[in-house]
């Protein structure tokens, strides 16, 4: 009976040392762009549409997470093409993709006639980075 309780003991030592406040303390990810950003963060992008690319310099092979998609106060995600590539997504209007540390993300002219908005959320693991994407409405 000694023995059990001891084993148990030392399971739970293990069990609790395992745990600590550095599990999930991942290094924010960092990027090299061109791309300017405004004051709230996001990124302006004309009614013609455009390429925007954006290298991961601290994680090495990021992957997709999703896009939630505003338009006119309504919200729309899309996933990953499917399970088996986290490295692409598409949207009717959006496409981002990821060749090792780089994500090129092409936007589609806007012919809708509404103010349209992208969120473009990338991962490494436990850590994630977003990019929002405002388009205007074609005149």
């Amino acid at each position: 009976m000694k023995k059990a309780i001891l084993a148990m003991t030392l399971a739970m030592a293990f069990i609790l040392g395992a745990c600590s406040d550095d599990d999930g303390d991942w290094t924010p990810m960092k990027w090299k762009t061109s791309v300017v950003k405004e004051k709230d963060g996001k990124i302006t992008v004309p009614t013609q549409g455009g390429n925007y690319v954006f290298i991961c310099t601290n994680y090495n092979k990021p992957w997709m997470s999703s896009l939630k998609e505003i338009i006119e106060g309504k919200e729309t995600y899309y996933r990953p093409h499917n399970d088996n590539s986290f490295y692409s997504i598409t949207s009717p209007w959006l496409t981002a993709q990821w060749k090792d540390n780089i994500l090129t993300v092409t936007v589609k002219p806007n012919e809708t006639g509404k103010e349209r908005e992208m969120k473009v959320e990338v991962t490494a693991g436990d850590i994630f980075d977003t990019f929002t994407f405002k388009q205007a409405a074609n005149e």
